[in-house]
């Protein structure tokens, strides 16, 4: 199947406005949940670090009924899921929970162990869960134990999401705005060279009384005038050897 040129440069344009659009989404949809989940782990720890000092005392005194109804007062805020704190040797001493199961059990996964090592706060995203850790520190910096945290993500997706939506809803009048201005480009670069087509025709046909109209001055307008220029010579040229051949038959 024989493609026009038009068509052509319409599939072209298309192509590229696409590939642009989808690019310029992707990087728009990943800087998006990129600033939002930073956004989020900074608040998160903040709010750690203010749930560390306030535990401070329960930690270093073992005083475990406070250091539960504090960690159990933490779980007011919606986007935190879990909260434990664990001893120097992370023994855990607490939880949020009504019953603490893993009292004075040993927790040993690697980003507890990884906590322990740094003595700082670090964190990490297991599950759509934003898991963070760090120490309680008592005034010469020594950690008296570690408490741990986990937030939700769910509200970070669900903003991420409508935020996706928006993006690609803007991609696609884009690209229809961009698309509507490539046909329209097509159309008015290829119009004068169909025109010479045709004309190219009516010319294989004998037919030499028209004239292509000059809708332009750039390149294609030039080819334009040129061929209307041979036209008119033709035409002559053919029209002075009618002449001449009436006239050798007329001796």
């Amino acid at each position: 199947m024989r493609i026009s040129i038009r068509a052509k440069l319409l599939l072209y344009s298309l192509v590229i406005i696409w590939l642009v659009g989808g690019s310029i989404a992707v990087f728009a949809i990943t800087q998006s949940r990129v600033r939002m989940q930073e956004q989020f782990e900074g608040r998160c720890r903040s709010i750690a670090v203010i749930l560390s000092s306030i535990i401070f005392n329960d930690v270093y005194f073992l005083d475990i009924h406070e250091l539960h109804l504090h960690l159990n007062e933490a779980r007011v805020n919606p986007d935190i899921l879990y909260a434990y704190v664990t001893d120097p040797n992370r023994v855990v001493l607490a939880d949020d929970s009504t019953a603490t199961p893993d009292r004075d059990q040993v927790r040993d996964d690697p980003f507890v162990r990884q906590v322990a090592e740094a003595e700082q706060w670090c964190t990490v995203v297991e599950d759509d869960i934003l898991r963070l850790g760090g120490p309680v520190l008592v005034p010469d910096e020594e950690p008296v134990g570690y408490l741990f945290l986990g937030f939700s993500l769910e509200q970070i997706e669900a903003v991420v999401a409508t935020n996706t939506v928006s993006i690609l809803q803007a991609v696609v009048v884009c690209v229809l705005i961009f698309g509507m201005i490539a046909l329209y480009l097509a159309r008015n670069l290829t119009r004068p060279i169909f025109e010479l087509v045709r004309a190219s025709g009516e010319i294989g046909k004998g037919n030499l009384n028209f004239s292509l109209p000059m809708r332009r001055r750039d390149e294609l307008g030039v080819l334009t005038y040129a061929f209307n220029q041979m036209r008119r010579d033709l035409a002559v040229l053919i029209a002075r050897e009618k002449r001449r051949t009436e006239e050798l038959a007329a001796m």
